[in-house]
């Protein structure tokens, strides 16, 4: 192996302290009672006749100095010329998606919506598209704030998962046991329904949406003494149906095991280590920010028209996330 770094044509070696040049063009370092090493794939060199002919053949300090500041230099031009492909690789790869978001805005006859991209730890694209205030014609910017509704689950189900890691909790323990008022429409439900069914809309209870869209309540104990009256329309694991109210009784669990409020666990455990500052909870801290959306439909599919938000402060875990 050659060990060494060819530059404009030229055999350069790498210098590091006491170096030699050997019949190999080979930089090395002697080593007193050790065998020569290469610096570079740190092998050995034979103690031969032909290296102690050749190790007194030193570089002389100003040449080391003059080639140190080209590797210097060379290896910097090469860093940010390395940089500047990587930009316009990235620039390449969303080459016309602008223009397809905006089409996909306009074919769903869509208000606004913001869209971004995260490649590991970074977000290599962000860009708003439409109006956050159609009437006023605001645009929507990388920062406007969203009522994400249901995408709430996922913050809510993670608090569940961070207390799995800690042992506080079994998945597949029946939820019942974690949260004694919470109490299904049987003893067998009470029994079976476990967190894993919660989470994967499988304890055979329907929506039972009317009961919390039309009777509100401030308080999310109040609100899972429903619980008990919805009477499941499958057996658990039979079918898959959408239920909200099993992920406001995953954030009251939480909120028993955690010591807190949801929204404070919620805060604590995943918004503050991601950087999410202006992320709420209510549609009260919605409206007070300068770059919030307002919520829209749609009239006889093509009329863009406003929409009131509705607090939903007790079953907060299932959606109330704004973000």
């Amino acid at each position: 192996m050659v060990c060494v770094f060819k530059m404009l044509g030229e055999t350069i070696p790498v210098l590091y302290g006491k170096t030699i040049l050997c019949r190999q063009r080979l930089l090395i370092e002697y080593r007193p009672a050790f065998p020569p090493v290469c610096r570079i794939c740190n092998g050995h060199l034979a103690a031969s006749k032909q290296y102690r002919n050749f190790r007194s053949a030193t570089i002389p300090a100003h040449k080391l100095i003059a080639m140190r500041k080209m590797l210097f230099l060379l290896f910097t031009v090469a860093l940010f010329s390395a940089s500047a492909q990587k930009t316009k690789k990235a620039a390449d790869r969303f080459a016309g998606l602008d223009a397809q978001l905006e089409k996909v805005r306009q074919d769903w006859k869509a208000a606004g919506f913001a869209v971004a991209v995260v490649e590991k730890d970074r977000i290599i694209y962000s860009k708003g598209f439409g109006y956050r205030n159609w009437e006023e014609k605001l645009p929507v910017t990388t920062n406007t704030l969203f009522a994400i509704g249901s995408v709430t689950k996922s913050f809510t189900s993670s608090l569940i998962g961070l207390l799995q890691k800690e042992g506080k909790v079994d998945y597949d323990k029946p939820a019942h046991s974690y949260l004694p008022a919470l109490s299904f429409y049987n003893d067998a439900l009470n029994n079976d329904v476990t967190l894993r069914h919660m989470m994967s809309h499988q304890t055979g209870l329907p929506r039972h949406d009317f009961s919390w869209y039309f009777f509100p309540t401030s308080s999310r104990d109040s609100m899972l003494q429903r619980v008990r009256y919805q009477e499941p329309t499958a057996g658990v694991r039979a079918r898959w149906q959408y239920n909200n109210f099993m992920f406001t009784a995953q954030g009251v669990i939480a909120e028993k095991l955690m010591g807190k409020p949801w929204e404070d666990a919620v805060k604590t455990a995943l918004l503050q280590p991601l950087g999410m500052t202006q992320t709420n909870f209510s549609i009260t801290d919605l409206e007070k920010s300068p770059d919030a959306s307002l919520g829209y439909g749609l009239r006889g599919d093509s009329a863009i028209r406003r929409l009131p938000y509705h607090p939903i402060d007790a079953m907060g875990p299932a959606g109330s996330i704004n973000s």
